[in-house]
């Protein structure tokens, strides 16, 4: 055998060693795209991978984004070679985008039946729903104040367009944040015209301290006293009175509803078959670790009967508005790029 041949065949038989410690390392992993505060200390994402390696011996990889829309490009951009082998944080902003790549397959219907009925994203079960929340305005009430007459809340539309309303506003951006985007799905939903929707975000702009990328930026400037009000959720004022015992952190209440944003997890098509994906999905919407979703998600579990903290109980829940589900890829990209236009327009 020449030197040639026995170079090739050492050459190739490491590569096929190589393949098979990667193909051993992943059998014995699973590897989680999601958001990064989904990752941090004592965040959900951690107590996931504390119970999941404790109960299965098997390695949990999280991987974070700045954003789940940024997770989601990410495993489109990798295709068949992503590493991904759940997609965590998938919200009803970004469904049928997901579903438009179809890299996505059907999460058995079993993980399912101790969930609420009426916290879906869509009734295909291409995603598992673990959280809920409904998109609000919060304030300090120590800084600013409204009338509390709850007999007469605003319409968001009244509170956008009234002349006396000079109070600063931050939100997030719509390109960046799914929280953004449904604010912005739900003046559509309002105004129910181009036109309408337009002159809405016209009257709007001004009120704007800015446009943050994501809600960590935007309530980082709430809290330092920048801006009046936040886009955020009516559970953050539930943190507040948990974490730090102050009440001073108010909901602004729309007498026409507020919508409901549910965040879900997706199995990656293109992945090597996962014997640890049915245990994680058990792990997430199992009793213990929905039990933690409100004090790490700040959110609302997914899951029946799970008893809620004593800051979550006293919070009013808002009319719930659902947005229209029939709304494609395309129409998110058109939307997206009226409203870009808008923003450079503005004065």
């Amino acid at each position: 055998m020449s030197f040639w041949i026995l170079a090739l065949f050492f050459c190739c038989g490491r590569e096929a060693l190589s393949d098979s410690a990667k193909s051993a390392e992943k059998s014995e992993s699973l590897t989680v795209y999601t958001y990064d505060a989904m990752t941090g200390k004592n965040s959900l994402g951690d107590k996931l991978k504390r119970d999941f390696e404790k109960n299965t011996g098997a390695k949990l990889n999280l991987v974070s984004f700045g954003s789940v829309g940024e997770a989601l490009n990410q495993i489109v951009i990798e295709g068949k070679k992503t590493r991904a082998d759940v997609l965590l944080g998938i919200d009803s902003s970004f469904a049928n985008r997901a579903r438009s790549t179809q890299l996505f397959v059907r999460v058995p219907e079993k993980h399912f039946s101790e969930l609420q009925s009426s916290i879906d994203l869509g009734k295909d079960h291409l995603f598992l729903p673990f959280d809920y929340g409904y998109l609000a305005f919060i304030y300090n009430s120590q800084r600013v104040k409204f009338k509390s007459d709850p007999s007469n809340e605003p319409t968001l539309s009244q509170f956008i367009n009234s002349p006396e309303n000079r109070k600063r506003v931050v939100i997030e951006d719509p390109r960046t944040s799914s929280l953004g985007f449904t604010f912005l799905r739900w003046t559509q939903e309002i105004t129910k015209s181009e036109d309408n929707l337009k002159t809405l975000w016209k009257s709007f702009f001004p009120k704007l301290v800015t446009i943050a990328p994501s809600w960590s930026g935007a309530y980082g400037l709430f809290l330092k006293g920048e801006a009046d009000l936040v886009l955020s959720y009516s559970t953050s004022r539930a943190y507040h009175l948990e974490k730090e015992n102050r009440s001073q952190f108010e909901i602004l209440f729309f007498k026409d509803g507020h919508p409901l944003q549910v965040e879900g997890a997706a199995i990656v098509k293109h992945t090597i078959p996962n014997k640890w994906i049915d245990p994680f999905l058990n792990l997430l919407v199992g009793s213990e670790v929905q039990s933690q979703v409100p004090t790490t998600q700040w959110m609302y579990p997914a899951r029946k009967g799970v008893v809620l903290p004593a800051s979550f109980k006293e919070l009013p829940v808002p009319k719930s508005i659902l947005l229209s589900d029939d709304f494609t890829e395309l129409d998110r990209k058109a939307l997206i790029k009226r409203w870009s236009e808008w923003v450079v327009s503005s004065p």
